[in-house]
């Protein structure tokens, strides 16, 4: 009877103990964290890749400030960004964790390729952190005027649901070995045409573009 009548809510309660665990996993010690901020990685050009394939993803669907984020999720535009395995997404203070479903679809095969590449059974549990996802204009401009460097001047993909940033790589065993799976991962995704890349000074900007 119970199954019954908790199976039309199978897919939130997965979502919520994805949530859990992955949140049990930050309190796990002693753990080793790599930075993400200097991968060796091709750099797509930011205004005439990024940004272009960006407006063309979401047909300039620019987030403007908190009424247009609210009116894009209700429309089913920007979906709540799930937690699957191989990633963990910080709760940032000027970020939301919404994307659009086909960033949101490409973030979960992100994960799951990474941990697929992993061969050493000691990184089996590696896992990489969001640190920024979606941010609104104004949650842009805040950003701009407290860390001038760390935001980028004129539009933002962050500001069209499609971009998020990996900051480091999580593990209790060698940083090389989840190093190189991620890296392999974003390369392969990146040559793929499904991902844009553009290492920053504090992370690696991703933007989905197909």
């Amino acid at each position: 009877m119970l199954v019954i009548i908790l199976f039309p809510y199978r897919a939130r309660i997965k979502k919520q103990i994805l949530s859990y665990r992955n949140a049990m996993i930050q309190r796990v010690a002693p753990r080793n964290n790599c930075s993400c901020k200097s991968m060796d990685l091709p750099k797509d050009d930011y205004a005439l890749a990024h940004r272009v394939g960006a407006i063309r993803a979401t047909k300039n669907g620019f987030i403007l400030n908190d009424k247009v984020l609210q009116q894009k999720i209700r429309a089913g535009k920007l979906i709540k960004a799930i937690e699957s395995d191989g990633y963990w997404m910080q709760n940032a203070q000027n970020s939301t964790k919404y994307l659009t479903p086909l960033a949101n679809q490409r973030l979960i095969e992100l994960g799951k390729l990474f941990r697929s590449k992993i061969a050493n059974t000691a990184n089996s549990r590696d896992y990489f952190v969001i640190s920024s996802i979606t941010r609104t204009e104004a949650q842009q401009e805040v950003i701009r005027k407290k860390y001038p460097n760390q935001a980028t001047m004129g539009s933002s993909t962050h500001s069209f649901g499609v971009s998020f940033d990996i900051a480091e790589l999580i593990t209790k065993a060698d940083c090389k070995v989840g190093y190189e799976a991620l890296t392999a991962a974003l390369r392969q995704m990146q040559q793929e045409g499904k991902l844009l890349l553009c290492p920053e000074s504090t992370c690696m900007h991703v933007t989905v573009v197909r």
